[in-house]
């Protein structure tokens, strides 16, 4: 049960978010309950969105090249199929 929770809160938050012709990822949903998600799920996504948006934008400000993800179907197939290493 647990792990199926663990791999929807970032399905339904990836759901909700674009990424730009830069990179930089923008997350469409105001709160974990509109995603049926906790609040901490929610803003540790946000976090985490925000940290690879700032990898991103310096990046760009030191002139690499760096390519952005795909939020395709692909991408959410691989987040409800994920498996998770056991010891």
């Amino acid at each position: 049960m647990l792990d199926n929770q663990m791999k929807a809160a970032p399905y339904r938050f990836y759901r909700h978010c674009t990424i730009d012709e830069d990179g930089i990822m923008t997350c469409h949903a105001g709160s974990g309950s509109e995603l049926n998600i906790s609040e901490e799920v929610f803003e540790f996504r946000l976090r985490d969105m925000e940290f690879l948006n700032w990898m991103m934008r310096k990046a760009r400000l030191e002139g690499r090249k760096i390519r952005s993800a795909s939020l395709d179907e692909r991408y959410f197939d691989n987040l409800l199929n994920y498996k998770r290493f056991q010891y």
